[in-house]
């Protein structure tokens, strides 16, 4: 009995490392794709020098980006817990138009999960 939790534990771990959980936005008629406008903060150079961008919302998650630079602008499209579900990389992402049913982020901006610390709201 214990080793089949403990070989199920194991594989299960490894699915949910390799697996991922998109960016949902939209699903407010009258409004923007994503709600707010935010920019990455809090990179130590003396750390890492980056912010990780996560598969999911959660350390469990593989690392699929980093960030480099304090200053760099995200859409906050959506969030689970302290994460927060993230665009970036072009300048709106296609967010500025309004989308009524909430569906998962497949255009041409990167997109993922970053802790909220590192994330501070500047419009929305």
């Amino acid at each position: 009995m214990h080793k089949t939790v403990w070989i199920t534990t194991i594989l299960f771990g490894f699915a949910y490392a390799g697996s991922s959980m998109p960016v949902m936005y939209g699903g407010y008629p009258e409004e923007d794709a994503c709600g707010a406008l935010g920019v990455i903060r809090g990179i130590d150079k003396h750390g890492d020098g980056f912010v990780a961008i996560r598969r999911g919302a959660g350390t469990r998650y593989r690392i699929k980006d980093k960030i480099y630079k304090n200053g760099t602008q995200v859409w906050m499209c959506d969030s689970h817990g302290k994460w927060i579900g993230i665009l970036y990389g072009k300048s709106d992402c296609g967010t500025g138009t309004s989308i009524s049913k909430r569906k998962p982020y497949r255009g041409s901006c990167k997109s993922g999960w970053v802790y909220t610390k590192y994330v501070v709201m500047t419009a929305g």
